[in-house]
């Protein structure tokens, strides 16, 4: 497996890039921060159903949007309200604020090597542009760090731990 970082814009349009070339990508995981941005993990699978990847990103979506529109003082009516519109009638779309960190395969890897893409649309563009003037926090490469400081015996983890325990100690 090979970890890949993607710069992409379109994370919806990046997922059905993968699905246009024969592969069955599922989000596993998700959650909402506290700066209403999201982050998610998707596996992708191989045609015969193998898992050949893994992604995250860090993202934002029209309901992100929807929230920058209202007052920071807004009721919870208000929030309700607007979020239930972003929903229903407002264009979708999601893009992240990060490049992606993806663990693949060499097949995975080749196919990616022929990603781009461009925003959804111009709202999706500033919002990004604005997320890290306005406060955002870089998840994904604070996540990136952790993982390859502890692949190249930094903090050495939980697991490394537990196998460490059993070894003799050093004179």
């Amino acid at each position: 497996m090979k970890i890949i970082v993607v710069g992409v814009r379109n994370l919806d349009g990046f997922i059905e890039f993968l699905r246009s070339r024969g592969f069955m990508v599922e989000e596993s995981t998700s959650m909402v921060l506290t700066d209403n941005s999201e982050i998610g993990e998707w596996e992708v699978r191989d045609s015969s159903g193998k898992v050949v990847g893994r992604f995250m990103a860090h993202f934002i979506r029209h309901y992100y949007a929807a929230l920058k529109e209202l007052p920071s003082n807004a009721s919870d009516s208000e929030v309700l309200e607007r979020l239930l519109k972003a929903k229903y009638f407002d264009e979708k779309w999601s893009s992240p604020v990060e490049p992606l960190v993806v663990l693949g395969d060499e097949e995975l890897a080749g196919v990616l090597r022929d990603y781009s893409d461009d925003y959804p649309n111009d709202r999706a563009r500033l919002l990004v542009e604005q997320y890290f003037a306005s406060g955002g926090v870089r998840v994904m490469t604070k996540l990136a760090r952790r993982l390859l400081e502890n692949l190249v015996g930094g903090d050495e983890g939980p697991i490394n731990r537990d196998v460490m325990k059993d070894q003799p100690s050093e004179p």
